[in-house]
């Protein structure tokens, strides 16, 4: 890996955690050079780490959405090993988006952490306990070899000069 590459990444995320670090420390010292009470104090932090993390994830998604678009690799977010599509892997997929967008939603709509009802996560556990029983069924199957995936297309050779 090229040292260069993985100082300038490290970088990038030691600058967002310092960046989150200040608007923490400003939202503290501000609260208390005002006339706030605690309880106010506390919801401000509270709201303001919420968006951050918020913020974070949000980021993290995005940079592996374009990282996975970049390499055109989005098929092969359901794909097996043996090169078809796993509706197991699918439904899990589903499943979680659904849920996590419901989440977020009723996070943004009333304030406050939802409560997930037992359903739900059951729901979620049967379909994540189906993507690993196919998973397992899969990898011991003998007539399903890896899939070869070559490596990545670089530009054309120049040709030269005559």
């Amino acid at each position: 890996m090229n040292p260069e590459k993985t100082l300038r990444k490290w970088t990038s995320t030691r600058l967002l955690g310092a960046t989150a670090i200040v608007i923490l420390t400003v939202t503290c010292i501000a609260c208390s050079g005002s006339n706030t009470t605690a309880n106010q104090a506390e919801t401000l932090l509270r709201v303001i780490a919420g968006y951050l993390a918020l913020a974070f994830l949000t980021a993290f998604g995005a940079a592996v959405l374009w990282s996975v678009l970049a390499r055109d690799e989005l098929g092969t977010l359901i794909e097996e090993n043996g090169g078809g599509a796993s509706m197991a892997r699918f439904q899990f997929l589903i499943f979680t988006f659904v849920v996590a967008f419901g989440i977020v939603f009723l996070l943004a709509k009333n304030n406050a952490f939802p409560n997930v009802p037992a359903d739900v996560l059951t729901l979620i556990g049967i379909s994540a306990s189906t993507y690993a029983v196919g998973k397992g069924i899969t990898a011991s199957s003998p007539d399903l070899k890896p899939k070869k995936v070559p490596p990545p297309a670089g530009p054309p050779p120049a040709e030269p000069p005559h």
